[in-house]
């Protein structure tokens, strides 16, 4: 029989880490695992995306992070239904997720750590104290920790003493088309289109990247700059882009569904955060044959080559921003060369498929050491 797998996340916004875990239920094997997936909280914008792969959602439907009946929600579903694995991604998920499962008795306990949250950098407040406390305490019950990046494992082993046995890196991959090109840009050939994807959060830097488009655009008036996301700074952001006189060349677009659409209208994608895992924006674009421009923080150090398939800068520099961008603006050519770089990079190392059979070959290693018989073992059984 299918090993019953329960994913637990905070909710199925439109983030970097819902929309890998609805590329990741799509293409697991559904004869080897029947899965399960527990948005905590109301924020449910992909419901229909996930409903629509096959898996079961169970919605807990909680009020805050503070709701406990979350807690003997999970509790009594792990146990009514046998739950073999569970999954958490993001912080209240980790939490409530595991020590649900640790109460329950579930075999096999998983999380994954997407980034180095910022509140784990403010170590010297109770509240932060109290829940890096938590958190050992699920990581010592947890039968494995997946990081996405090599800069997230070596901050938990440095930082925060996790056990280095524990640790799976599982880099982040996006689906690629088979042979299909670098998109053609469609806007008019004398403008130059920088862009992004995020959400409008503080350790994305937007920020730093509007005073930096400012800064080009003082070079070359001929700019524009599109950004793709939504939250809580984006009147904060719109006010800064007003004050600083770039408006009326800004263009703050929400949520889009169609992201190569988007990304087929820039001639450079600029990742300006301040704090990262490896986002999924970034080998969006890089598959798109986009050259980048990026901040070098947590794991986008691994994914672009410094002045192969785009340019690191410093976090929060507005003039070293500035610069990498002047930069490409007046070199077509190199442009286009780190832009088919770029792309063969996706291709060669961070596609979906190679990301699923890893996650897969975890979760097939952990089922056999708890004796807990998968589909494809059964059938010799």
């Amino acid at each position: 029989m299918a090993a019953q797998i329960a994913y637990i996340i905070n909710n199925l916004t439109v983030g970097g880490a819902e929309k890998l875990l609805l590329s990741t239920v799509k293409k697991l094997n559904k004869e080897k695992y029947d899965i399960t997936v527990c948005p905590m909280f109301k924020e449910n914008a992909l419901l229909n995306d996930f409903q629509r792969t096959g898996v079961k959602v169970r919605c807990l439907n909680m009020y805050n992070k503070r709701d406990i009946r979350g807690l003997f929600k999970l509790y009594q579903f792990f146990k009514s239904h046998k739950i073999d694995i569970v999954h958490t991604h993001l912080l209240e998920a980790d939490t409530f997720g595991r020590f649900a499962a640790i109460w329950a008795k579930v075999p096999i306990i998983i999380t994954t750590t997407h980034s180095v949250d910022s509140w784990k950098l403010n170590n010297r407040r109770f509240r932060t104290k109290f829940r890096l406390f938590l958190n050992r305490i699920a990581d010592k019950h947890s039968n494995a920790i997946i990081t996405v990046s090599d800069y997230i494992k070596n901050y938990l082993i440095e930082h925060e003493k996790t056990d280095p046995k524990k640790i799976h890196v599982i880099k982040n991959g996006i689906e690629i088309q088979k042979n299909k090109k670098p998109s053609i840009d469609k806007h008019k050939q004398e403008t130059i289109v920088l862009g992004c994807v995020g959400r409008l959060f503080e350790e994305k830097g937007f920020g730093y990247l509007l005073r930096a488009f400012k800064k080009a655009q003082n070079q070359h008036p001929n700019l524009k700059l599109l950004i793709a996301g939504d939250g809580p700074l984006r009147a904060e952001l719109e006010k800064l882009a007003y004050e600083l006189g770039v408006s009326s060349d800004t263009e703050f677009m929400g949520v889009l569904d169609d992201i190569p659409t988007f990304l087929n209208k820039l001639d450079i994608f600029v990742l300006s955060s301040i704090q990262e895992g490896i986002p999924l924006g970034l080998l969006e674009a890089m598959a798109a044959g986009k050259p980048i421009v990026a901040t070098k923080v947590g794991g986008i150090p691994e994914v672009v080559d410094n002045g192969s398939d785009g340019i690191l800068v410093a976090a929060a520099n507005v003039t070293e921003l500035n610069e990498a961008i002047v930069s490409l603006i007046q070199d077509e050519r190199k442009r286009k060369e780190m832009g088919r770089n770029a792309r063969r990079k996706v291709v060669d190392f961070f596609n979906l498929d190679k990301a699923v059979r890893q996650l897969e070959d975890l979760y097939e290693k952990l089922l056999e050491n708890q004796s807990i018989p998968s589909t494809i073992q059964s059938e010799y059984i």
